[in-house]
C-alpha cells in the first residue's frame, strides 16, 4: 500500500518526482497539465494530479512530445530515458 497520497498538487507532484529520480520539473509539469499530456484535477485555481498517471507518462516514454532534436529551442521537449 502506497503511505503518499497519490491526488497531490503541482508542486508536491514534482517534489515527488525529485526524490523518485524522475526528471520532471514543476514547470514541465505544468505545461504538461497544460498541453493534455497528463491529465489533471482542477479545484479552483490549483491543479492536482494523480500519480499513476504521472508515472504512466514517463513509463510510455513521452512519445507524443518528442523533439526530433534537431531545433533545440525553447518549447521543445526531449526524451530522458530512465
Amino acid at each position: 500500500m502506497n503511505t503518499q497520497a497519490d491526488l497531490v498538487s503541482i508542486h508536491d507532484t514534482a517534489v515527488r518526482c525529485r526524490v523518485e529520480g524522475i526528471p520532471l520539473s514543476e514547470t514541465a509539469l505544468r505545461r504538461l497539465v497544460k498541453a493534455g499530456e497528463i491529465p489533471a484535477v482542477k479545484i479552483g485555481n490549483k491543479a492536482l494530479l494523480y500519480w499513476p498517471n504521472v508515472t504512466r507518462f514517463v513509463e510510455a516514454g513521452n512519445s507524443g512530445m518528442v523533439s526530433t532534436g534537431q531545433s533545440g529551442g525553447h518549447g521543445s521537449v526531449r526524451a530522458v530515458n530512465l
